[in-house]
């Protein structure tokens, strides 16, 4: 049997690394990796607000600012991520998210006021990836390649996905692509996928239950998508 080095898990210098260990740091230190979220809804708890932040990547530090008399949330928070390169994927993707009547603001802590992109402009992801909602709703991570392969696992997944979505609002399409036959032309947006609803505010509902959930162990990272590149299937 071999042993773990204990030695490995904390640096020589003795600052100790908490999150070697998979623990949240309470404390995020000022700097330019800090970052501020505010409009969350009273309710949420502080795990739900992890999970949530957490769909872009393992988070290093977050500490949920309380009121000091009843302990309850004041509806903002600050936090940090491991990996500091996905900062501004991650302020992109939730500057904007409505949960029930809030709406979230997402920014560098050292950006007074506004955020990292206007709102409604093209994201960094790809085509047709916006921050203002529409009606359609794309959901990556969920899928593999390899989930699709097989027809009857294909139709239980789809009916499954098609069951879940549709207590959101009005599902008009439930799009899942993936590959064809050997020789057949490439398709694309394979293991992603995309749901139509008849109203943005449906499709804002979606977004806020599906983004960092759990499928098949991976969490689930949402945007939303242009309808006419949705409708041309022009995908990333």
């Amino acid at each position: 049997m071999t042993l773990m080095n204990l030695d490995s898990l904390v640096p020589v210098q003795g600052s100790f690394n908490p999150s070697l260990l998979g623990i949240v740091s309470t404390q995020v230190p000022d700097g330019p990796n800090k970052v501020f979220i505010g409009g969350i809804p009273y309710h949420l708890t502080e795990d739900q607000i992890k999970e949530l932040l957490q769909a872009y990547g393992p988070l290093g530090a977050f500490n949920l600012i309380k009121d000091a008399n009843t302990g309850l949330s004041k509806g903002y928070a600050f936090f940090e991520y491991q990996d500091s390169t996905i900062i501004d994927v991650a302020c992109q993707g939730l500057n904007g998210m409505q949960i029930n009547d809030k709406t979230l603001t997402v920014r560098r802590a050292n950006q007074q006021g506004g955020s990292s992109q206007k709102t409604g402009q093209m994201g960094a992801g790809g085509l047709g990836q916006i921050q203002m909602p529409t009606r359609v709703l794309e959901l990556d991570n969920m899928l593999t390649e390899e989930d699709l392969q097989n027809e009857e696992e294909y139709e239980d997944i789809y009916e499954d996905i098609k069951e879940e979505c549709s207590k959101y609002g009005n599902l008009e399409e439930v799009l899942i692509p993936r590959k064809g036959q050997e020789g057949a032309p490439e398709v694309k947006g394979v293991g992603r996928v995309y749901l139509k609803y008849s109203k943005p505010e449906e499709t804002s509902r979606a977004y806020a239950s599906m983004v960092g959930r759990k499928f098949g162990g991976r969490p689930v990272v949402a945007k939303y998508l242009d309808e006419d590149a949705f409708t041309k299937r022009e995908f990333s």
